[in-house]
């Protein structure tokens, strides 16, 4: 099965029940021999915005790209959001990223 590009826009574009069937499971790269000798941790945050889901993805790999380096890869695993007198307020999107540990 082949994996559908992820942009700007298929990010905005597509449901909260989909996307996350587009986004990698993991490091990838045009050339798997890059991979051969990479270490990878995984963490899990939350960003947020009341612009809308690319944004709070946005959001949230720009801050995490602030405290971590090497980050390579991301994998949205939950949205949700905030409704106040009917309408949506907030956009929260959970997600993995994925950053290379530096040699020793």
């Amino acid at each position: 099965m082949a994996r559908k590009r992820v942009t700007s826009a298929t990010v905005g574009a597509e449901s909260a029940g989909g996307l996350h069937r587009y986004l990698p499971r993991g490091p990838r790269a045009a050339n798997e021999e890059d991979n051969v000798n990479r270490t990878y941790r995984v963490t899990e945050i939350v960003g947020t915005s009341p612009e809308g889901v690319e944004q709070a993805v946005r959001n949230g790999v720009d801050r995490a790209g602030q405290t971590l380096r090497h980050l390579d890869w991301f994998e949205v695993t939950e949205i949700r959001g905030q409704i106040v007198d009917g309408q949506v307020e907030h956009f929260q999107v959970a997600m993995k990223v994925g950053f290379r540990l530096e040699d020793a």
